[in-house]
């Protein structure tokens, strides 16, 4: 079963890392909330692959055309998932 899990995370990781470098524009912390800005029509699918994630920080997000409100309990918390989306481009640029 571990190695199941590894394997979903797995999947998921190159999943977001594919979706950040597809569909993310730009993304902007305000307080406990990060306001993400797509390619016009991605921000629905971009969302759903943020939603299954299963990322803790998360509480709730919310997908327009071409942005994505994502809601945390803390600013804190928004940090740290703004720290794991931008880590996804970073390793393309390296």
């Amino acid at each position: 079963a571990h190695d199941r899990l590894d394997l979903v995370h797995d999947v998921r990781v190159g999943e977001i890392d594919r979706a950040v470098r597809s569909f993310s524009v730009s993304h902007e912390q305000v307080g406990n909330f990060l306001v993400v800005r797509t390619s016009q029509g991605s921000a629905q699918a971009f969302c759903v692959l943020l939603d299954r994630q299963g990322w803790p920080e998360i509480v709730g997000t919310i997908a327009g055309d071409d942005t994505i409100l994502v809601i945390a309990r803390t600013a804190e918390d928004i940090a740290s998932v703004v720290r794991k989306l931008n880590a996804s481009t970073e390793e393309e640029n390296q």
